[in-house]
C-alpha cells in the first residue's frame, strides 16, 4: 500500500507565537489540520467532537470489542478501528506486530485462516460442526486473539446458533461447548508472536475453566484485566460443539495507543525549529458520567518525529535471480508474488522485504520530552512524519492530545554536509586518546540553489568538552579570516562572522574550523549548524557527507582509541596544602576530575581523616561525561574547620562493572 503525503499550508498555533517573522509554523490537531485527516495509524484513539483532541477510545459496557464495523472492502475490524487478520503470520504488506490485530486457530503457525464467522457480529453466520479432542491443538482445538496492544477485558461470551439443524441433524442450539478454558495475557512470549508453538499452552492468567458446562449461552464475567492475548480451549475433553459468534467486552480506557501521520509534503526542503504540542490528562470514575482533569495521572506521551527527501520512507525489495535481494519500485513489488510457506528457498520474483529508505529517510528520533524542544530530525528536507504513544498506569485514566505544532522556515543553502578529521591527517576514521587534548578540523562544503541562497555567518558545533577555537578558513581555495567573535557555553563553540558572510546565487563554498577539545566517550559526534544572524530563519544543521578532499571520513563522528576507556580518568588538585586561614591564599582547594564515557554515574567524594572517619562529604549524586572542578574550604560537615593535619581525598564512581576509585592525600595547616 502505498502512503499517502499530504501537502500542507502554515498556519499559527493559538497561545505561540514564533521567534521571528519568517518561521512558519505547522499544527496537526485542533487549530490546525484535523487527527483524521493526517492519521495514517490510529491504535485505539478517537477525535473528541468538541475539539478534535485525540484520546483512547472508551469502552463501554454494552460494545463489543472483536466486531467493529466491516471496511470498504468487507475487511473485519475490532471497535478499535483496526483490521483483523485472520491468521497468525503476516499476510499483507501493511502488518505490523503490535499494531494489527489477529485471530488464529491451532498452534501450527501455517493454518492462516480463522473462522470469520465467529467475530462478524453476524447471527446468521455460523462454523460447521466442530470436533475437539483432549490436549488437541488443531484449529477445532483453540481460538487465539491478539489485539496488538492491552485492553481492559472483563467479560467473554460465546454461544452457538440459536435456530437450525447441523450437518448430523441435530438442533444447533444444543451444540455449545460442555468443557471450555479461557486465559489471557497481558505480555507477549514467543510462541504468541511469530514462532509455532509446540504444544498447546494455557497462557499467563486463567480467567475460566469448566468442564460441565450446562448454559447455551456461556458468559463468563471477572474483574477486569488489562490483556493483549486472549485464548479459548475447547480441548479439555473430546466434544463436538458450533459456534455463531465470540463476544468480549472490557470497561475503562485502552492504556496503550498511538497514532502515526501520513508523510506530509511541506513544499520544498525546509529547516526545522521547535516541537511543541498540547497534552492534557484525565480521570474517568467508574459511574460517573463525564472525565475530571487529572494533571497528576500516571500518563505518559512519547513523541518521536522522522524526515525525509522524498513521499515514501519505505524501500521495496523482491528477490533476484541470484537468490539476494533487489530494490525495486513500488509497483514492481506489488505485481510480485508472494513467497511461499510451501516452498523451501526463495523463487526469483518472489516479494522479499520492505525496510526504511535509509538514502533518502531518517530514522525515527529520540523521544521529546517536553513542549518547545528543538526538533531532533535532520534539516534540508521536504517531507516528515510524527508518531506518537500514549501509555497510562490504569485503564480508568487517558490522555488527551490537543494539537502538535512545528516551527519550520526555508533553506539557508541548498545543502551542508561535513566531516572531521584530525589535524595534519586525512584518516578515513579518525581516532583518538579519551580525555586528552587533540586538534580536529571540521570542513564543511555548502552548496547553493533555488531552494537555498540565503547564506550565512555563524556557525555552531557542539564539542560536548570545553573546546579552544583555533582557526577559520573560508573559500575556495581556503584563505584564513578573523571571526569577529567567539564564544564557548554549555559543550557549544560559537564562531561569528558576520564581516565575512558566506553567500552566493549558486555553486559550492568550503569552510574549516579548527580547534582544540578532548573526547569524553568511546563515540563522539560532533553536531553542528549554520546560522543567519541578520536574517530572520532558522539554523540550519549540517550533514554527515564528503564535504572536503583533504579528509576522508565522510562522517561527523570521531573514536576513542583502545578497547576501552577509565570512567574515572584524571584527577588534579591546585595545591598539596590547603591554609583556611583567611589570607585569600590557598583559602579553597579546587579539585578536578574527568569522568569518561558514563551517563547518570553514581559519584561520590569526601574527605576523610586517617583514622578513617569521613569529615566532609563534598559531592553524593549522579554525574555525566565531563570535566568538574569542585572546592574544599578546610570545614567538616558540621561547618567547623578542621583541625591541623593530614587528609585523605577519596573519588569513587559506580562504573558498569565496578567501581572506579582513586585517593589523594590534602595537608591542612594554619
Amino acid at each position: 500500500m502505498k502512503i499517502t503525503f499530504i501537502a500542507v499550508a502554515a498556519v499559527l498555533l493559538s497561545g505561540i507565537e514564533s521567534l521571528r517573522a519568517e518561521i512558519h509554523t505547522l499544527v496537526l490537531g485542533q487549530g490546525g489540520i484535523p487527527w483524521d485527516e493526517l492519521g495514517e495509524r490510529v491504535v485505539g484513539l478517537e477525535t473528541v467532537p468538541v475539539d478534535g483532541a485525540l484520546q483512547p477510545l472508551e469502552l463501554l459496557p454494552q460494545q463489543n470489542i472483536i466486531a467493529g464495523p466491516r471496511t470498504e472492502s468487507g475487511e473485519y475490524t475490532t471497535i478499535l478501528g483496526s483490521t483483523w487478520q485472520l491468521g497468525k503470520q503476516p499476510k499483507r504488506d501493511d502488518f505490523e506486530l503490535g499494531v494489527t490485530p489477529r485471530f488464529w486457530t491451532s498452534i501450527l503457525p501455517l493454518y492462516h485462516t480463522a473462522p470469520f464467522q465467529v467475530i462478524d457480529g453476524d447471527l446468521a453466520t455460523v462454523t460447521k460442526l466442530r470436533w475437539s479432542v483432549v490436549g488437541g491443538g488443531r484449529r477445532e482445538d483453540i481460538y487465539t486473539f491478539d489485539f496488538a496492544f492491552p485492553i481492559p477485558i472483563n467479560r467473554v461470551v460465546f454461544y452457538p446458533p440459536a435456530t437450525g439443524l447441523d450437518e448430523g441433524g441435530g438442533l444447533r442450539k444444543q451444540r455449545f461447548p460442555r468443557a471450555y478454558e479461557i486465559s489471557g495475557a497481558r505480555e507477549s512470549v514467543d510462541f504468541l508472536l511469530l514462532s509455532e508453538e509446540d504444544r498447546p499452552h494455557t497462557l499467563e492468567q486463567v480467567l475460566s475453566r469448566t468442564f460441565v458446562n450446562s448454559d447455551r449461552v456461556i458468559d463468563v464475567r471477572f474483574p477486569a484485566q488489562t490483556l493483549r492475548f486472549l485464548r479459548i480451549a475447547f480441548n479439555l475433553i473430546a466434544q463436538v460443539y458450533m459456534l455463531s459468534e465470540i463476544e468480549v467486552y472490557g470497561e475503562g480506557f485502552a492504556p496503550e495507543t498511538s497514532y502515526r501521520t501520513a508523510v506530509i509534503d511541506l513544499g520544498a526542503p525546509v529547516n526545522f525549529g521547535r516541537i511543541f504540542w498540547e497534552f492534557e490528562k484525565f480521570r474517568k470514575t467508574p459511574g460517573e458520567p463525564e472525565p475530571m482533569p487529572a494533571p497528576d495521572a500516571p500518563i505518559s506521551l512519547v513523541l518521536e518525529t522522522r524526515t525525509g527527501r522524498d513521499d515514501t520512507p519505505k524501500a521495496y525489495y523482491i528477490i533476484s535471480d541470484i537468490g539476494a535481494e533487489r530494490q525495486v519500485e513500488e509497483a514492481v513489488y506489488n505485481k510480485a508474488l508472494e513467497k511461499s510457506p510451501f516452498v523451501q528457498g526463495n523463487r526469483p520474483g518472489d516479494k522479499s522485504s520492505i525496510k526504511l529508505d535509509e538514502q533518502n529517510w531518517s530514522f525515527w528520533s529520540t523521544p521529546y520530552d517536553r513542549s518547545g524542544q528543538l526538533l531532533r530530525s535532520p534539516d534540508a528536507r521536504r517531507y516528515m512524519q510524527l508518531q506518537f504513544n500514549m501509555v497510562a498506569e490504569d485503564f480508568h485514566s487517558f490522555g488527551r492530545v490537543k494539537s502538535v505544532a512545528i516551527e519550520y522556515s526555508p533553506l539557508l543553502v541548498e545543502s551542508l554536509v561535513g566531516e572531521v578529521g584530525l589535524a595534519g591527517g586525512g584518516d578515513q576514521v579518525p581516532e583518538a586518546p579519551a580525555g586528552q587534548e587533540t586538534t580536529f578540523i571540521y570542513d564543511v562544503l555548502a552548496s547553493f540553489g533555488t531552494d537555498g541562497q540565503l547564506g550565512f555567518d555563524a556557525i555552531k558545533l557542539n564539542t560536548v568538552a570545553e573546546a579552544e577555537f583555533a582557526k577559520l578558513e573560508i573559500g575556495q581555495p581556503l584563505a584564513e579570516v578573523v571571526p569577529d567573535s567567539v564564544r564557548f557555553a554549555d559543550g557549544v563553540l560559537a564562531v561569528y562572522f558576520p564581516s565575512h558572510k558566506v553567500v552566493r546565487a549558486d555553486g559550492e563554498e568550503h569552510l574549516r574550523l579548527t580547534f582544540r577539545t578532548a573526547l569524553l566517550d568511546f563515540t563522539t559526534y560532533f553536531l553542528g549548524e549554520v546560522l543567519e544572524l541578520t536574517g530572520e530563519n532558522l539554523p540550519q544543521s549540517i550533514d554527515p557527507g564528503d564535504a572536503s578532499a583533504e579528509l576522508h571520513s565522510d562522517d561527523i563522528r570521531v573514536f576513542a582509541t583502545g578497547t576501552s576507556i577509565e570512567a574515572l580518568s584524571e584527577i588534579a588538585l591546585d595545591s598539596s596544602v590547603l591554609t583556611p586561614n583567611g589570607d585569600r591564599i590557598n583559602d579553597e582547594l579546587d579539585i578536578a576530575f574527568t569522568l569518561l564515557g558514563v551517563e547518570d554515574i553514581a559519584t561520590e567524594i569526601g574527605v576523610y581523616a586517617l583514622t578513617g572517619q569521613r569529615v566532609r562529604a563534598l559531592v553524593r549524586g549522579k554525574l555525566n561525561k565531563g570535566f568538574y572542578t569542585v572546592q574544599w574550604d578546610g570545614h567538616d560537615d558540621q561547618g567547623v574547620l578542621v583541625p591541623p593535619g593530614i587528609y585523605l581525598l577519596h573519588i569513587k564512581v559506580d562504573a558498569d562493572k565496578e567501581a572506579s576509585e582513586q585517593f589523594r592525600s590534602v595537608s591542612v595547616a594554619y
